[in-house]
């Protein structure tokens, strides 16, 4: 028997799948969603045709953006991020944040060119990084930046780029492969699967299948055959034909999956996962999946801390080195200031509170412990607030009962690990959360959860 693959989604037939997937024996199954279609998707194709990617790409770089920060002038504020006034020519600073980390994920450098009226500055521009090449002399130090466009090299002295290139250990100084090649097989089976879809409608939803065909069949009934078919995968032009031949002649053997066979978005789950994870966002923020409160925030300060803050701060020490210091001017980002850092602050001093006078801790102890700064007056008094019960009088008796064990088996180890078996999962995760992060033992065991 001699075997035809028909179906538009696969560009080349046979021949192509036999020469890029090593195939050398008979096709009889075939992923409908390994979709060929000529070279692999670059990461500017990735970006713009893939909304997941999109979406996670922008929500770290807005996150980078989006951190307070303060530019000063021998220890004193200019201004801020919540009030630009007297930024002047700075005044796109937090959109400039905003295109350098994206840059630097998708293209494994940044570059912006200071702009000037010979002055004084005035501004900033974006450049492609595919378009700069830094020029190195051969001791090894950075002299210029050259750009190319349209054919045409440009030298750019260094007091006119504003750069910032990513640590890459394998990279001692210079632009570094992209964070998105770690996405770029995951991003590209979502792609896939949008453009089988795609295809599998087009044709009139019918799935790739064989062609079999006795052998020594005549050449010009494979030429009818194979329009016939043709026709019939064109999508809505096939509709309402049918095909009469004789029985036994011609064999049609479905491979492949159709759209119902794909119904199952696990594939699709797992690689939004990934894309996730080599981007840095947590799966709680990336998919809304929290449990509750105090998991998002918990997530929130760890998303913080492990990625956006320390981005932030690589970004702040390329423009106080390269421009900003030279113009006696200091950029410092103010984490501290954020909603998230804010509302764990408060739940700490709500929980220590009730220490403060008994006598356990002082005012100015508890500022220290809480990350407040010290009261340039003095020490305030703040009568002590009547202690909680343990385990709160609301909760169930067996509630209560497993949290008087819990808090007993806590005040000899803290990390010690506690089976719950009556005690809520989310109660229990606020408890967890408390002991990990320093709460005094009793405050971790209060009400509210």
């Amino acid at each position: 028997m001699e075997q035809y693959l028909t179906g538009p989604s696969i560009k080349g037939g046979i021949q192509h799948l036999r020469k890029d997937y090593a195939l050398d024996g008979p096709v009889t199954s075939l992923d409908g969603w390994l979709y060929v279609e000529g070279a692999p998707s670059s990461v500017q194709s990735l970006y713009h045709e893939v909304g997941f990617v999109r979406k996670m790409v922008n929500l770290r770089a807005a996150t980078v953006a989006g951190i307070p920060f303060e530019v000063t002038r021998n220890g004193k504020p200019v201004f801020t991020s919540d009030d630009m006034e007297g930024a002047e020519y700075l005044s796109e600073i937090e959109d400039i944040f905003f295109r350098q980390s994206v840059s630097s994920m998708l293209t494994g450098a940044s570059y912006e060119r200071i702009l000037s009226d010979g002055q004084t500055f005035t501004g900033f521009q974006y450049m492609k990084a595919e378009t700069i090449r830094p020029k190195w002399d051969k001791s090894g130090t950075l002299t210029h930046f050259e750009r190319t466009l349209r054919g045409s090299p440009q030298r750019l002295d260094l007091e006119t780029v504003l750069y910032c290139w990513p640590f890459d250990p394998f990279v001692e100084t210079g632009p570094v492969r992209p964070e998105a090649d770690a996405f770029r097989t995951n991003a590209s089976v979502i792609n896939n699967l949008s453009k089988f879809a795609d295809k599998y409608l087009e044709r009139g939803a019918l799935k790739n299948s064989l062609i079999s065909v006795p052998t020594g069949t005549a050449p010009e009934e494979k030429v009818r055959l194979k329009q016939i078919f043709d026709g019939l995968w064109s999508g809505v032009r096939g509709t309402g034909k049918s095909l009469v031949l004789e029985a036994g002649a011609v064999e049609v053997t479905t491979i492949g999956d159709g759209l119902s066979d794909l119904g199952d978005m696990s594939l699709t789950q797992t690689e939004m996962k990934q894309i996730a994870d080599a981007v840095g966002i947590p799966h709680s923020i990336a998919l809304d999946d929290s449990a509750n409160f105090a998991t998002a925030l918990n997530t929130d300060l760890r998303f913080l801390e492990s990625v956006a803050i320390p981005e932030a701060r690589k970004i702040a020490r390329a423009w106080n080195k390269q421009h900003l210091n030279k113009q006696g001017l200091n950029l410092r980002h103010t984490p501290n200031k954020m909603r998230a850092f804010q509302k764990a602050r408060a739940e700490m001093a709500t929980a220590v509170l009730p220490l403060v006078g008994r006598p356990i801790w002082t005012v100015e102890e508890a500022r220290a412990f809480t990350g407040e700064d010290d009261i340039p007056n003095g020490e305030l008094f703040i009568p002590a607030a009547k202690p909680a019960e343990l385990p709160p009088k609301s909760l169930s008796p067996a509630v209560q009962k497993e949290l008087t064990q819990w808090y007993k088996k806590a005040s000899k180890n803290r990390g010690a690990e506690f089976w719950c078996e009556h005690i809520p999962a989310d109660i229990a995760e606020v408890v967890q959360d408390r002991l990990r992060i320093g709460f005094p033992l009793p405050a971790a065991f209060e009400e509210p959860f």
